[in-house]
């Protein structure tokens, strides 16, 4: 049995955000989003010591004209070279299920053709 705790897998997403925490904005991508779960990388510069793991992060996303905003609790950081992974729990998943189920309809659209 892996340790995997989510439902469905994680989407990839490449959709561009703003994270806020302590009165700062910071610029990220998200990489991938699950039911519960979000991936976002940002460069590190200018923010070594903002993010710390179990900080509540607000997070607004631009798709394709779509807007997504959610509370998220940080998890993970990960410094890879000069960006930094950021793994963050969903706290308020009902603001982004319509979100993550019109990317599964996508994925399996485009799977059948």
């Amino acid at each position: 049995m892996s340790g995997e705790r989510r439902v469905y897998s994680r989407l990839k997403s490449g959709m561009s955000c703003l994270i806020y925490v302590t009165n700062k904005e910071i610029v990220g991508i998200v990489d991938n989003i699950s039911e519960n779960g979000i991936g976002i990388t940002v460069n590190r510069e200018g923010i070594a010591d903002e993010l710390q793991v179990d900080d509540r992060i607000d997070v607004t996303g631009l798709d394709s004209e779509v807007v997504v905003q959610f509370e998220a609790r940080i998890v993970r950081l990960t410094e890879n070279g000069d960006k930094l992974e950021i793994g963050a729990l969903i706290l308020n998943q009902k603001q982004i299920e319509p979100y993550i189920n019109r990317k599964r309809v996508e994925m399996f659209l485009k799977s059948i053709e």
